[in-house]
């Protein structure tokens, strides 16, 4: 696999209201979750994103979630979200939902740049926090733990993800096999599609809680499309703590005229 993934053309997933870029290939591969079975799911939610396009989060707390950095970014211009067009959309399944929250705070890891591309080099810094405006009951949607070692007992990775042609339901990947690609940063050989982008890659035994370890960023294309494969940053509790304190100084721009 380390091979497959040498020199990939590298794609951000967010589904833009165009349905992504021109000329990509979809990725997916794996089945959308029945309506009995998506409970287990809730956590993860669509994050819409004010008319253009959407996202996938998931709760890590009753008031906070985790996306992909670059979701927070608009693709043509580079500029931040204003977060008051934001919407996060817990279990979202055919039209209903556990909880719908704006979102009124934000924080991304520092060393992410978001130029409109998927450069490798920030790649392993794709990762956000959320604030959301009220908490969600655990009744609701109970939140996912965030990292934590594996274990064998935790057998093969699956992501849990809304993708611009199954939009109105999360779909199931998996299982999928990973291997370390950079540091914080692994290579997953599930193939997902734009929307995908934040969605939690889930660990954890057959019987036991998932736990999130990694939140996608991109999807990488082999010449000719022979050979896919989906990046993922580890999730590191240390470094969602270094996001709450960001987010606690209300520093992203949450309505109101861009900054110049």
């Amino acid at each position: 696999m380390r091979r497959a993934i040498a020199g990939l053309a590298l794609l951000l997933l967010a589904a833009g209201a165009g349905g992504g870029p021109a000329g990509a290939q979809p990725f997916t591969r794996g089945r959308m979750l029945e309506p009995g079975e998506a409970g287990a799911y809730r956590a993860v939610g669509r994050l819409n994103l004010g008319g253009a396009g959407f996202c996938t989060a998931t709760l890590v707390s009753p008031r906070e979630a985790v996306t992909a950095a670059h979701c927070l970014f608009e693709a043509r211009t580079g500029a931040p979200r204003r977060l008051s067009g934001l919407r996060f959309v817990a279990g979202f399944d055919r039209g209903r939902y556990a909880a719908l929250r704006g979102i009124v705070g934000a924080a991304v890891t520092p060393g992410f740049r978001f130029d409109g591309t998927a450069p490798d080099r920030t790649l392993a810094d794709d990762l956000a926090l959320l604030l959301l405006d009220a908490p969600v009951a655990a009744e609701d949607a109970v939140p996912l733990a965030f990292g934590g070692p594996r274990t064998e007992a935790d057998g093969l990775l699956a992501i849990v993800a809304y993708a611009r042609n199954r939009s109105q339901a999360p779909s199931r990947l998996g299982p999928c096999r990973s291997i370390p690609w950079q540091p914080r940063l692994i290579a997953l050989d599930c193939r997902v599609d734009f929307g995908a982008s934040g969605a939690p890659v889930l660990a954890g035994p057959e019987t036991g809680p998932l736990r999130l370890v990694a939140v996608v960023s991109a999807l990488g294309e082999a010449q000719g499309g022979l050979h896919a494969t989906t990046l993922a940053v580890e999730a590191d509790p240390a470094r969602l703590e270094a996001l709450r304190r960001i987010a606690a100084q209300a520093i992203w721009p949450v309505s109101g005229p861009a900054p110049d």
